[in-house]
């Protein structure tokens, strides 16, 4: 472990200094941190251009997410889901992060384009629209119609993001083992597994290719249901660094006011959102698992639209049953004679 300190000392280094930028001098003063950072670099809440104190303890805790760029950006956004681990605070300032990530350059989105295609975007695309459709902590979003009149959109991954990636894995691992006894204070019991958990996440959805098959497979289990879509994804033209899919249009799923003015049910739009989620669980036995309100899309006709399979999860038999069990009783039923 302290082969991997070394190697990492610089980025863990400017953490600490981020932490401390935004107020969070406590965090770093209170564990192993307090080591990595020099005496000469060292700052106190006081000093500095930024008015950190004008902002809500929540609102820095977001900013130092969104500053230490697209691995933690991911993890927030996990976590916003998390309302039986986070305080509503909290989780208000990381639903920022779900569709507000800065894009990069549509020249840099360009040139990986065509180094993945090998070929100019203008022999691709009959159009290509430059300014960002979303942008996400991963990559970014363009909308274009294909040279046969399909109209899709190009998922492009940040520049150097694996890497990047790869790197703040490695550091996650090392900030659990530095502030283990600071996170347990404050009601954080198992923070390695979440970062074990993270990790095998982040891995598959570096790979563009795995998000392609998912949405395949998940095209092929609802090819029946009416009230629920899956984009198609144009794997001939897609790669592990950028992925086609069919264009489709909608609202969030939390936009009650569009909702109301197609004139339709908020409660039965939720309704039908369930019944897809717990088909996922218990029948299929695999799910979308980044189902935040910027990757669920309704549309005019309350049909509801799934988008982003870069993280997909996937049950056994026996785990499908003991999900069952959190919720079911049984009556005279033991887990062990469920069928």
């Amino acid at each position: 472990m302290f082969k991997n300190t070394i190697s990492n000392l610089g980025r863990i280094r400017q953490v600490a200094e981020v932490l401390i930028r935004y107020g969070f001098e406590d965090v770093v003063t209170n564990t192993a941190l307090r080591r990595l950072v020099p005496k000469s670099r060292r700052k106190s809440w006081q000093e500095g251009e930024y008015p950190v104190f004008e902002t809500t303890r929540w609102q820095r805790i977001r900013m130092v997410i969104e500053e230490l760029g697209p691995t933690f950006i991911k993890l927030a956004q996990a976590l916003s889901n998390r309302a039986d681990l986070l305080p509503q605070p909290l989780i208000d300032e990381f639903e920022k992060l779900q569709s507000n990530v800065p894009p990069f350059l549509v020249a840099q989105a360009r040139r990986i384009i065509e180094q993945e295609l090998g070929q100019p975007l203008e022999e691709v695309f009959l159009e290509f629209e430059e300014e960002t459709l979303g942008s996400a902590s991963i990559g970014q979003v363009h909308r274009a119609r294909l040279m046969t009149g399909e109209e899709v959109v190009v998922k492009v991954q940040r520049p150097d993001v694996q890497e990047k990636v790869r790197t703040d894995l490695s550091l996650l691992r090392e900030l659990v083992s530095l502030t283990a006894p600071f996170l347990r204070k404050q009601g954080l019991a198992n923070p390695q597994d979440i970062v074990d958990a993270f990790e095998r996440s982040m891995t598959k959805e570096l790979d563009y290719t795995s998000e392609a098959r998912s949405m395949e497979q998940f095209r092929k289990l609802y090819e029946s249901y009416d009230t629920f879509y899956i984009p198609k994804p144009y794997r001939e033209i897609s790669t592990s660094k950028i992925l086609v899919i069919e264009y489709v249009s909608g609202c969030k799923i939390t936009d009650k006011a569009q909702l109301l003015g197609w004139e339709l049910s908020p409660e039965k739009v939720a309704e039908t959102g369930m019944d897809i989620y717990l088909t996922q669980i218990f029948e299929f036995g695999a799910f979308h698992a980044d189902p935040h309100p910027g990757n669920v899309l309704v549309q005019p006709d309350g049909t509801i639209v799934l988008i982003d399979f870069g993280m997909v999860g996937r049950l056994t038999k026996q785990q499908k049953y003991a999900f069952a069990g959190c919720s079911l009783v049984w009556p005279g039923k033991t887990p062990a004679a469920w069928p």
